[in-house]
């Protein structure tokens, strides 16, 4: 078997800590051959190119998709050729940078537009001047809604394909439907989270992504704050990988789905 991970953070490699992350416990269960396409700061956008890259040029069997959270936003790297399809997920960090919106108000919850301090990330993609033009596009014509709605229906085209090209795989909203926690209080960002209906068979989705195994955190550790999460990449300790991927891997028997 060919296996292949999809998502940001949550589902990514930590550099410093290679092979620790569920998606090599679930490879290693099954004896698969194993590629992280995971990208810190990904979009779902960022994740539907990896989902092509997964089927294209892995011709992975099995893929794995975490989604992320809707407050995060695409970017043309500054002075980088135009984005190419045919490029795909070689895009990403070439002419696509991807980062979250909090990141352009500096995770300021009062969202300070007097504040033009742009992080070195983000200067990738705009100076103080289109740093200040941006923040004030968000305050008079982003709408959250649309743009969570754009992105479902991103997430779904990417399981379409996976289900036209017969590619076996499992499905979590993950973050995507747990963003209370990135939403700002003067409700710029506050989205309205009611689920969406996934078009895919109910044996592909799977409940609880990677992300609600925060919790192992607070049973090992007492809290986040305490555990090595903090220093991950991935932000969440071996215990909440391996916890995961014994249900990643329970869910993949009790539907048959690697057969």
């Amino acid at each position: 078997m060919k296996l292949a991970v999809c998502g940001c953070s949550w589902s990514s490699r930590d550099k410093k800590h290679p092979n620790l992350e569920f998606g090599q416990f679930v490879a290693d269960y099954f004896d698969a051959d194993y590629t992280n396409l995971s990208i810190p700061a990904c979009t779902n956008f960022g994740i539907r190119l990896q989902i092509d890259h997964a089927i294209d040029v892995l011709n992975a069997d099995f893929v794995i998709i975490n989604a992320t959270t809707p407050t995060r936003i695409d970017f043309k790297i500054n002075n980088s050729s135009r984005y190419t399809h045919e490029n795909g997920w070689d895009n990403i960090d070439r002419t696509l940078l991807t980062d979250s919106i909090g990141s352009v108000f500096q995770d300021d919850l009062d969202i300070s537009f007097e504040d033009n301090h742009i992080s070195e990330r983000l200067s990738k993609v705009m100076n103080a001047e289109s740093h200040a033009l941006f923040k004030q596009y968000f305050l008079h014509f982003y709408d959250p809604d649309i743009d969570r709605h754009k992105q479902y229906y991103i997430l779904q085209n990417g399981l379409d394909r996976l289900i036209k090209t017969n590619t076996k795989f499992i499905f979590s909203p993950n973050t995507f439907e747990w963003a209370e926690g990135m939403s700002m209080s003067n409700s710029l960002l506050e989205y309205n989270l009611e689920p969406f209906k996934w078009d895919i068979p109910d044996s592909n989705l799977l409940e609880n992504g990677i992300a609600e195994y925060l919790h192992v955190c607070d049973e090992v550790y007492g809290n986040w704050e305490n555990s090595p999460g903090t220093e991950m990449a991935n932000h969440l300790p071996i215990e909440s990988h391996i916890e995961f991927s014994k249900h990643v891997i329970n869910h993949i028997n009790a539907n048959k789905l690697d057969k």
